[in-house]
């Protein structure tokens, strides 16, 4: 039986450390990053040409 705890324990303790080494989906990126990321998106030349091309504005 003590060796049934032990092993629950040590279990417990590597699923703990585990855990703890992942981020958070809440976890904010570094600041400036998502903007870079999405003005690259403008140079991708497979990206921009896959959308249309915006529609004339009139009044």
């Amino acid at each position: 039986m003590k060796k049934f705890w032990t092993l629950c324990a040590a279990l417990l303790s590597v699923v703990s450390v585990a855990s703890a080494q992942t981020l958070s989906c809440c976890a904010k990126a570094p600041a400036g990053a998502a903007t870079e990321v999405f003005a690259m998106l403008a140079t991708n030349e497979e990206f921009s040409g896959g959308h249309d091309a915006p529609l004339p504005f009139t009044y």
